[in-house]
Parts: structure tokens; sequence; C-alpha cells
């Protein structure tokens, strides 16, 4: 007897699954794995089954049952669609003739085995071909018909679907025969823009569907976008059903607030990403701003809300939760201009939160515009103050259109008030076009004596020679003591004169610095106007503000590579690493400077 049969069955499973998705040679990645199982299963009996277990516990899509049904059932022929990988046609597979009973067969000795149903881009362990597949309607049609009552996959517990992008949306119809009690997570990802008024109505009876078939439901992603208002509301209304929900995504269609308030009332939601309705009544906000003795969101974790035009809406919803383990919150508003009282009390909600000042990691807060608005206040220390309460945080992103005012003193405050942050940005990705920076590059020296786990900065700054500071200016290359981790630093719109002593003061103070950008915008079309004068100025303006970053970002590695040099010298020779230069009075002098302010 093999001693294999002494092992329990979990045992093997998970040994098979490890090796499907490890890979056993670099050259051929994608088919080592699957190889691996094949040739296990062909081994003995007592790694047949675990092997087939682990093959089939995921797969792409549905297509891959016809291949384990008679060839002159199904027809393939190559398209080119969304779910083309690797830029190969795409094999579509329909139906040749009406299935019969004994077509099934051999079906069932594997059907039995799936837990999961991933797209095609998800399914990395499986070779290009094997992912390269779809299926029509019909064919879901005809599993409804053999298999009622979700009974095609009985052991299903993960379902990720998409539509395709020419309009076909008969997979809405068709994708309740895979609906079943058991299944826990379902993400649908639609790529049509503009849907019919019958593709709609399917879409909500797919809904229902889910709803009556999969109660017990605990994850709910949809990404689609159904462009009648109606359908939308009534789309959204089914889900308040789903009552053990534990994580919610709608980030591209909206929920109305009767959605909000279900889901509000849950006592098992930790994530909800969603998209708030831009017309409501005063009476859907009136239920959150007086919430009385009720609990919302009692544990929820993660919040991504998305409004068009107020971000006061998205304030209202985050002042009525909670929850003591709020620890992620993304704001997103797609408004051409928003006052900055609104963002200050914004940022006083979030950090009034209950246990926010001690459980908030990450904070994100996005106002999207097209262009910018010289009548706009700038964003300063006013704005930034409530947050400097939330000790845990480790990120933060402010992405807006209005100017920043963020001097030394502010950035000295932030590295002393985050001190475990590793990703800081501070307006780099979308810059005012008439910010003035106010910040110097000395006002970056605190982050290394403070955060030490920083790898990842953006903020804009001053780069005048006179800027850098007395201890630093004209020192050596190879000078900088404090050993920081930042790797990535955004300048935003930072204008530069000398590439080579900017370069030199970020490689000095920050060791492992290797991507160095900046925000200048530099388009080629606009050459094809009829540009005056003064345009013709700006452009060359930018775009050599816009080389010279370039140049720093490529002098930086070039010194780093300089310091790996010397260190590795210094280690061999006994020597230790190069002498640095002290930092240290500057920074007890700075401090000093900030506490008389």
């Amino acid at each position: 007897m093999s001693f294999l049969r002494l092992l329990p069955l979990d045992v093997l499973r998970n040994v098979c699954s490890y090796l499907l998705v490890m890979p056993l040679c670099a050259a051929d990645f994608e088919a080592s794995g699957v190889q691996a199982i094949l040739s296990l299963s062909r081994t003995c009996k007592s790694l047949q089954e675990p092997a087939l277990d682990a093959l089939w516990r995921t797969i792409p899509n549905v297509a891959c049952l016809l291949y384990a049904m008679p060839r002159d059932l199904w027809i393939a022929e190559d398209v080119f669609d969304y779910m083309t990988v690797l830029g190969k046609p795409s094999t579509r597979l329909s139906l040749g003739r009406a299935p019969v009973a004994a077509d099934f067969e051999r079906l069932d000795f594997y059907r039995r085995r799936v837990r999961r149903i991933l797209i095609n881009f998800d399914c990395i362990h499986l070779p290009p071909f094997a992912r390269n597949h779809s299926v029509t309607a019909a064919v879901l049609d005809a599993f409804a018909a053999h298999y009622p009552h979700g009974s095609l996959f009985p052991c299903l517990q993960v379902l990720h679907m998409t539509c395709a992008s020419d309009g076909t949306t008969d997979l809405f119809r068709s994708s309740p025969v895979l609906f079943h009690p058991n299944l826990r997570e379902v993400s649908y990802r639609s790529y049509t823009i503009n849907l019919s008024r019958e593709a709609e109505l399917d879409y909500c009876n797919m809904l229902e569907a889910l709803q009556r078939r999969s109660r017990s439901l605990k994850v709910l992603e949809l990404e689609s976008r159904p462009v009648r208002y109606d359908q939308l509301v009534q789309g959204s209304r089914i889900l308040y059903g789903f009552q053990p929900l534990e994580t919610f995504i709608t980030d591209t269609i909206s929920i109305d607030f009767r959605t909000l308030r279900h889901l509000a009332t849950l006592g098992t939601l930790h994530t909800l990403r969603t998209q708030l309705p831009t017309t409501y009544d005063k009476s859907d906000l009136e239920y959150f701003r007086n919430p009385g003795e009720a609990i919302h969101f009692p544990v929820l974790h993660q919040l991504k809300l998305i409004h068009d035009r107020d971000v006061t809406v998205c304030a209202t919803i985050i002042a009525a939760i909670r929850s003591p383990q709020l620890n992620d919150v993304d704001i997103y508003c797609r408004s051409t201009s928003v006052p900055l009282q609104h963002l200050t009390d914004l940022c006083k909600v979030i950090a009034h939160c209950p246990q926010s000042k001690t459980t908030l990691r990450r904070l994100s807060i996005s106002i999207y515009s097209l262009g910018d608005d010289p009548q706009l206040s700038p964003i300063s220390r006013q704005t930034f103050e409530p947050l400097l309460e939330l000790h845990g945080l480790i990120s933060l992103n402010v992405d807006v259109r209005h100017p920043m005012h963020i001097d030394n003193g502010l950035l000295l405050d932030m590295a002393l008030a985050w001190r475990n942050i590793y990703r800081l940005l501070l307006g780099v990705e979308s810059p005012h076009d008439d910010a003035v920076p106010s910040a110097t590059l000395g006002g970056l020296l605190p982050f290394i004596f403070v955060c030490r786990d920083l790898t990842e900065l953006g903020v804009a700054i001053r780069t005048d020679v006179l800027d850098i500071p007395p201890c630093l200016r004209g020192a050596p290359l190879g000078c900088g003591g404090v050993r920081h981790g930042l790797a990535a630093l955004n300048v935003g719109r930072s204008k530069i004169e000398d590439p080579l002593l900017v370069a030199k003061f970020l490689s000095d103070v920050f060791q492992e610095l290797c991507e160095v950008e900046s925000r200048w915008p530099y388009d080629v079309d606009d050459w094809e106007d009829d540009a005056d004068d003064v345009d013709v100025a700006r452009i060359l303006s930018e775009r050599q503000f816009c080389d010279r970053w370039e140049r720093v970002s490529e002098l930086v590695k070039q010194f780093g590579k300089v310091r790996a040099q010397e260190r590795t010298w210094a280690v061999e020779h006994g020597r230790g690493p190069p002498r640095a230069a002290d930092l240290t009075g500057f920074f007890d002098l700075y401090h000093s400077l900030r506490r008389v302010e």
C-alpha cells in the first residue's frame, strides 16, 4: 500500500494547489504548474483526485467545460474582443447542434470540482491559450436546460463575470444558471457603455435572480454603467435583500439612498465602495445628519465614496459612521470647483470619526476638475490641521486643483505627526497652474530623521541654491549620513534651474532614491495651433523644466550607483560607511524656530 494513502486528503490537495501556482521553470512560467499537476495526476490513484481537484478548482470561464464534451457538439471561431490575451485572437465557442443527455456524462466528472470562476486575466497560472476563450449565451442556456435551479456548479463559491464591449448583453439573461445558495462572492464587470432598454431590464432581472438564489452572498462587486437612471435605481433597490454582505463595491454605478440606509444597518459590512446619486431629497441626507441612537456602519473598515458634484454629501455620510475600526477612507468628487471651506470641513469630519485618531491608516481625497479656477483659495495649514491629529496614518493622498501653500513648518509638523507614514502625496498629481511652492529643499530634511518608512513623497518645492542648508552646500558626493528608504519623489510643477545641484542634494539625503518625476505638461499638439509668442514661450519653458527634472532623475540613479560602490569599498577595507554631514544642528535649529512661530 502506498504511504500516500496514510496522508490526509486535505494535505494532498494543498500540495497540489501549491504546485499549480508555483513556477517550476522560469522560461515557461504559465505552463510549468499545469504540466506538473497533469504529470502528478497520472502517477497513482492516490494523487489523481487531489490533482484534478487543484486543476479544476479555478477556471477562467465556462468555455473549459465544452472541451469535456463531444467534439461535434461545439464550434470554435477566432475573434478579437475584450477577452483577448497577449494580443492573440480569442476563441469563441458556440453550439453546433442541440445537446442530448449523453453529452453531459463526462462533464459531471469535472463540474463538481469547480470552486472559483475568474475572468481570464486573473488566471495567470494557466497558459494564455487556455484563458483566451469565451462562450455565447446559447451555451449557458443549454446548461440551464440540463442543470436546473443552479445545479451546474454545486460547489461554486466565487464567480467573476464580464460582458462584451460590442453591445452583446445576452449574458445578463443567461448568467443566473451559475447562481446557487453556496455562492459567496460575485463580481460583474461590463464593458458596454450604452445599454438598450431590454438589456437594462435583463440586468435588473439578473440581480433579482441573484438575490433569490444566493441570499447568503458576502461579496458583491458590480462594475457596469446602465445609462437610464430609473432602471439604475430599480437595480440598486434590489440589493437591499442581501443581508450578510461583508463587501459591497459599485465604483461606476450609483445607488439610491434607500439602499445606502440598508447597508448602514448591516452588522457585517466591512468594505463599502460606491457612488452616491446626484439627485436626492433633503430627507435622504437628514437621515444621516440626525441618526439619533442608531448605529450606522458598526464594523466598517474600508470606505470609498464617489460623487459627481458636492463633497459635502460625502462628509455627511462619514459623520454618521460609528465604526471603531475604520482604517481606510477614499473620497472622490467630480466637480469643477470645491470651496476651500468644504475641504476643511471634510478633513474635520474625518478626523473626528470615532477612534479615527488611532485606527485610520489610509486617507485619499481627490477632486477631479478639467480646468483651474483662479478664484480658488490656496490650501494651507488650516485645512491640514485636523489631519495632524491622525497619528496612525501611513498613507495620505490629497489630489485637488487648489493651489497648495505648504511651507517648511507644515512639513515638519506632518513629519512629527505621521511618523509611520510610507506614502505622502500633497497636490502633485493634478497641480494648479498658478501654484507657487512655499517649501524648500531644506523642508524635506525632517522626513529623514522622523519618517524612516517613507518610500513615496510628493510635494512642490523651491529649488534655489540659497534654500539648500549650508551644511550640505558644496559637500562631496556621498556625504549623506542617515540611510533613508525614500524611492520615489514627485515634485509636481516645481521650477528648477540647476539639475546637478538638486540631484546631488537629493542623493545625499535620500540614498535609496531612484525616481524623480514632475508634472510639467508638454503637448506636441500645442504646436499645431496658431500659438502666439506668449504661448510659445510658455510651452518652451514647461518643456525646459520637464527636461531638467528628467535629468535630475537620471543623475540620482547614477549617484546611487556611486554611493553603492563607496559602501562596498568601505566594507572591504574595514573603514565603515563614509562620514556623514552633520545635519542634526540644522534640524534642531529648524525645530526651535518652528516652536517660536
